[in-house]
């Protein structure tokens, strides 16, 4: 359809218009913007140099919405950090920049304030002491090239050595994270608080990622592996989806879902060899209730210790197990299996 020049010149006048005023009324907010944004940013050196001599320095002297850039090197905390204001910390990439903690204290960073942004930086433990890495105990978080790990249980299993603990009513994302070697969870969900991840890794951890009492969920395209229990573990009245993510090798099973944990989705997920355990399975429902299981793939090679082959998705339940779960193009076998003495050592599967 052709327009008249009448159209077209009204058209054009309109985005003259609409750019006039943007123009007129956003270049000064923009270069005070600029400026804001150059003054609240502080430059530290692995050497000392920079604005400030210590990363400790900064964070206890950089006023709110700052920005502290970090360079190539390691950043050793002299100690634990609570941060109660907005924060933007950047390094040079996670495999360049290090910041860690060789003295005693749990966690090695609490973030209490409105907003947390972590950009290329490694989190880690040095020495030998317990420790949780970071907790994010209200507000937003946002990571982004990221590694946290090293986190180390203490012997009365006070301190967890939990990678990353979410709780209260934070809003939490992560994109192109690692989360490893922890010797607690890898990550742990609680309380309201949600977590959205995006392309993370999460191994070598007890599990992989807990998501515990009303939290909620959104763990896409991410690699669970080589976890002692756990890939992914949901125990409480939780929301998550859990899509397109591999899940393999870990010791005990793929996914848990444990008591009321129904709600969400489990779709397009490729488990396989978590077989180690004493269910053998790549994702197991314990009780009645079921969230939907949808185009997941299972290498059905697993074995169980108390007797049978239940890799795959198993429904266990002391009484009985869920009636009429969502059950859509899954590649994997199913097992429903009760404990009518109450002892899951009287399993009894079909």
């Amino acid at each position: 359809m052709k327009m008249s020049v009448g159209s077209i010149f009204s058209v054009f006048a309109l985005l003259m218009i609409l750019l006039s005023g943007c123009t007129s009324t956003s270049t000064s907010d923009v270069n005070e913007q600029v400026e804001d944004t150059k003054s609240n940013t502080v430059s530290i050196s692995s050497d000392g140099s920079g604005d400030f001599a210590t990363l400790d320095e900064a964070i206890e002297a950089a006023p709110p919405n700052s920005i502290i850039v970090l360079g190539e090197g390691q950043f050793d905390l002299s100690e634990s950090h609570l941060i109660e204001k907005s924060l933007t910390i950047q390094g040079a990439g996670s495999n360049l920049t290090t910041i860690s903690k060789s003295s005693g204290g749990s966690p090695i960073i609490l973030f209490k304030g409105e907003k947390l942004i972590v950009r290329g930086i490694s989190i880690k433990r040095a020495g030998e002491f317990a420790s949780d890495i970071m907790t994010i105990n209200g507000g937003e978080a946002d990571f982004e090239d990221c590694n946290i790990s090293g986190g180390a249980t203490s012997e009365d299993k006070t301190i967890q050595g939990v990678g990353l603990v979410i709780r209260g009513s934070s809003n939490v994302t992560m994109k192109n994270c690692i989360i490893e070697n922890n010797a607690g969870f890898g990550i742990v969900v609680t309380d309201n608080a949600k977590l959205t991840v995006d392309q993370i890794k999460s191994v070598n951890n007890q599990i992989g990622i807990v998501f515990a009492k009303n939290s909620i969920g959104d763990v896409q395209n991410s690699i669970f592996s080589d976890n002692i229990d756990y890939g992914i573990f949901v125990i409480g009245l939780v929301q998550v989806n859990i899509e397109g993510n591999t899940i393999v090798k870990n010791g005990t099973g793929g996914i848990y879902f444990e008591l009321e944990a129904a709600n969400g989705e489990v779709r397009d997920n490729k488990l396989a060899e978590n077989d180690l355990g004493d269910s053998g399975t790549d994702i197991k429902i314990m009780e009645v209730y079921s969230p939907a299981l949808i185009g997941n793939t299972c290498d059905g090679k697993g074995k169980s210790r108390l007797g049978g082959d239940l890799n795959g998705i198993v429904f266990m339940g002391r009484k009985s197990t869920p009636t009429d779960p969502i059950l859509e193009g899954n590649s994997c076998m199913v097992a429903r299996c009760t404990t009518p003495t109450g002892s899951f050592l009287s399993l009894e599967c079909k």
